[in-house]
């Protein structure tokens, strides 16, 4: 509503006022410059900054539930991982090189059951953003793309090769829940937003078209608060506190 979105803007008016605009952000896995966090606020493109902040945030919601354990959630850097594997397939260099063991974990916990399903964000044609889902407990490569374009056969090649290379089955292709987009900057905010809700449906519900600016905010408050809190808890460790919590007295 009107109202819900003016005190979006309050919100994040004071936000942005109660933080420094030097130094990078805390709190995530990338360190990135925070004036970085001011494209939330635009109609601009996000970047895969962004989107790995999201991603972050994302990860730290799953931690604390039960799914965690059955979920790999990946930045958008692992599937250019993929992409190189994919292309020494035929050399042995995908089972050998150190370069891919992290991929090759994944992949193996993937197969045997101690992980259920993989999710990421991947950047295409250089100007729009979907989420990947392989989930291998169903032999399923979920895609969302929130223009409902078909899936880049290039793409396919390359999960279905990974996949298939861990298991030896053929995954099926199917498409995941999408808000559809309307408008010409909000295939970020949809593509996480269609990942979060296939993870935590129950935290993450699949948001309004009309509502996408409002959605930018209120990631921005949460990877403001993110950083604020990982500054002062910084700022708290090398405090020496000077004061003592009151005593009960003692009983008589």
């Amino acid at each position: 509503t009107e109202n819900q979105t003016h005190e979006l803007i309050e919100g994040v008016y004071n936000a942005l006022g109660s933080i420094s605009w030097f130094g990078n952000v805390k709190g995530f896995k990338n360190s990135e410059p925070i004036w970085n966090l001011a494209r939330y606020a635009t109609d601009q493109w996000l970047s895969d900054v962004h989107q790995n902040q999201m991603t972050d945030l994302l990860c730290h919601d799953l931690r604390f539930h039960q799914a965690s354990r059955l979920i790999e959630v990946e930045h958008t850097y692992f599937f250019k991982t993929l992409k190189l594997a994919h292309e020494s397939c035929n050399t042995g260099e995908y089972e050998m090189s150190k370069y891919f063991a992290w991929t090759r974990k994944i992949g193996m916990a993937l197969a045997s059951g101690m992980r259920k399903s993989l999710g990421f964000l991947l950047h295409v044609n250089n100007n729009h953003w979907i989420a990947i889902v392989l989930d291998f407990a169903h032999s399923q490569i979920l895609i969302s793309d929130s223009l409902k374009h078909d899936p880049n056969s290039a793409l396919l090649d390359i999960l279905s090769w990974w996949t298939h290379h861990h298991t030896s089955r053929t995954f099926t292709t199917a498409l995941l829940p999408t808000t559809v987009q309307h408008d010409t900057f909000s295939c970020g905010v949809l593509a996480f937003n269609a990942l979060a809700h296939y993870i935590l449906p129950e935290k993450y519900n699949l948001i309004d078209s009309n509502a996408v600016r409002d959605e930018r905010l209120r990631v921005l408050l949460e990877v403001i608060k993110r950083h604020s809190d990982q500054t002062f808890r910084g700022i708290a460790d090398g405090f020496q506190f000077t004061f003592s919590t009151p005593k009960s007295p003692e009983p008589d």
